[in-house]
């Protein structure tokens, strides 16, 4: 008798394990949410005057298979400064950017989403009121000098010495600016926030306040 039963009940067992595995293997996958990465944070340009806008731009990366809605917000030196809605499709990515301008000089930072770029924002005459330390020329504690920002990364500075061009370099991620002389060693220095600075030039160590003005 249980014999019978059981040759009843195989083929109806065997049915059922088929029909199960066919089901689970046309059965979509389900799919994952909207997920958000942030990459590729650009600032451009990174050396602009005041008044003068900035593009701050991001990649926005969907790695979700749903479309889905994400806001971006820029900081700039931890104080927020726009916010943007993006929607982005599953599995893709879009550009999105800030244009914004800034009417203090000084070095800026731009975060968003972790990511941070410097960059700097510039009048056209920086105010340096130096103090030297064992300069050779005698230069006077106090004694001021006068840089001109030109066009082209040119500088002209003016002191008790005479007028003096060169090209300009910026290290934003360190807060160093270099004038390099056209005929003289580079002079080289790091701008604090505080509007004290500190550096070097002809090898001699030197430092003091600046102002952009």
């Amino acid at each position: 008798m249980r014999k019978k039963i059981w040759l009843v009940l195989c083929p109806i067992i065997i049915a059922i394990v088929v029909i199960l595995v066919i089901t689970l293997n046309n059965t979509p996958p389900l799919e994952e949410e909207a997920a958000f990465q942030i990459t590729n944070l650009v600032v451009s340009p990174e050396e602009t005057m005041v008044g003068e806008p900035v593009e701050i731009s991001v990649t926005v990366t969907n790695t979700g298979d749903l479309e889905g809605n994400y806001t971006v917000s820029l900081t700039i030196d931890g104080v927020p400064e726009a916010t943007q809605d993006i929607t982005v499709a599953g599995k893709s990515e879009r550009d999105l950017s800030f244009t914004i301008t800034k009417d203090a000089a000084q070095i800026y930072n731009a975060t968003v989403d972790g990511l941070t770029a410097p960059f700097v924002v510039m009048t056209d005459y920086l105010l340096l009121t130096m103090s030297f330390d064992n300069d050779p020329d005698g230069y006077p504690q106090g004694s001021k000098a006068n840089v001109y920002i030109l066009d082209g990364n040119r500088f002209r500075l003016e002191d008790r010495y005479g007028t003096f061009m060169g090209d300009y370099k910026w290290e934003l991620d360190n807060n160093k600016l270099t004038l390099d002389f056209d005929a003289y060693p580079a002079w080289y220095m790091t701008l604090e926030p505080d509007g004290t600075f500190s550096g070097s030039e002809h090898g001699y160590a030197n430092g003091g306040t600046y102002e952009w003005l």
